[in-house]
């Protein structure tokens, strides 16, 4: 399974996006590699850094589940929340998604 961390363009930052992605990291107990395009992942971590609209579609950044950290409080949240996502996502069966 793939999963995938993108930023926004970081221009107005209420928090620190290297800081958060560690954090989630430790959550899931894995390093997330940066998103690429042209091959979107399965799961992917969009860091979000002010209010700014950077992520008006997230759903196109994954092929089965997007998650969006807007706020440096939600990063116990997003990182469960990512967490029942893979386990959601490793018990369907090979070649499944919504």
């Amino acid at each position: 399974m793939r999963i995938a961390v993108k930023y926004c363009g970081g221009c107005n930052p209420d928090y620190d996006a290297q800081a958060a992605k560690a954090a989630i990291e430790a959550v899931l107990g894995r390093e997330l590699p940066l998103w690429s395009e042209g091959a979107p992942p399965e799961v992917c971590l969009l860091v979000k850094q002010c209010r700014s609209d950077c992520f008006a579609h997230p759903e196109q950044f994954s092929t089965y589940r997007t998650y969006l950290l807007e706020r440096e409080n939600e990063i116990p949240r997003v990182g469960a929340a990512i967490l029942e996502g893979i386990r959601e996502l490793e018990r369907r069966p090979k070649g499944r998604e919504e």
